[in-house]
């Protein structure tokens, strides 16, 4: 079995296409991984930009929070009422822009407990419709166990911060694709040399030959596929940290 494995092993090593195709699909998913994060929007500020601006925000309340993003904008905006250059410009609207929308983000965490007794007021309104007039329905019971979920949240605080980094590590449709794209390349490599070298036949008539073959071509697939995925996801970890740690 051993050396099955090895030889599954060193064909894979003989193929340049696919390590070349590894190497050029990694490079492009982590320059549209960094894209994502370092470029500027449509709004003029990126999410680095964002994570810089709620670095300088942690271990500070709320109210403070505020007061010291209404004090930054506002300078901001008188700097930018005076700036004549383009890119300067652009670049100041972005920081302005960045600040509002973590000032927003600060308000939405501030009204969280204001959300949950809208909701349970929804929730008591809803069950005294015609629809939860019965206790045995799909609706009545979802209803009270939403309830019940929603009762233990007010415990739960809330505070704004960035998880640019972590949802597009998690989230990269790219790494997703390329992963799925080399392992198919991966298997083809495994099943169709011998099948266009015309010697499977010669492979399967040896004892036990077929399963001994096809577990080595398996345990070869996972090998290289956990791999694959080490590479493609792990290779992504360094992008969204800094010195602030993960954006």
């Amino acid at each position: 079995m051993k050396g099955l494995i090895w030889a599954e092993v060193k064909k894979i090593r003989a193929n340049r296409f696919f390590f070349i195709l590894i190497c050029l699909l990694f490079l492009i998913q982590c320059a549209y991984f960094w894209q994502t994060l370092y470029a500027p929007g449509e709004n003029y500020y990126s999410q680095a930009d964002l994570a810089a601006v709620y670095s300088d925000l942690r271990g500070m309340c709320p109210d403070e929070q505020i007061s010291i993003l209404e004090e930054d904008c506002g300078s901001l905006v008188q700097e930018l009422s005076e700036q004549s250059v383009e890119t300067e410009y652009t670049a100041l609207a972005g920081q302005i822009l960045a600040r509002q929308f973590v000032l927003e983000h600060i308000e939405k965490c501030m009204d969280y407990p204001g959300y949950l007794d809208r909701v349970s007021e929804q929730a008591k309104s809803l069950a005294q419709s015609t629809l939860m007039a019965r206790e045995d329905t799909f609706s009545s019971r979802n209803s009270q166990a939403a309830a019940e979920t929603y009762s233990r949240l007010p415990d739960v605080s809330l505070s704004a911060d960035s998880s640019a980094g972590v949802s597009g590590f998690t989230q990269n449709p790219l790494a997703d694709l390329f992963l799925m794209l080399c392992i198919s390349v991966l298997v083809m490599t495994l099943t169709v040399s011998e099948k266009t070298e015309g010697y499977i036949q010669l492979l399967r008539t040896k004892p036990k030959g077929g399963v001994q073959l096809y577990a080595a071509k398996l345990i070869t697939l996972f090998i290289f596929s956990a791999v694959l995925i080490f590479v493609y996801y792990g290779g992504d970890l360094p992008i969204p940290a800094d010195e602030r740690g993960v954006l």
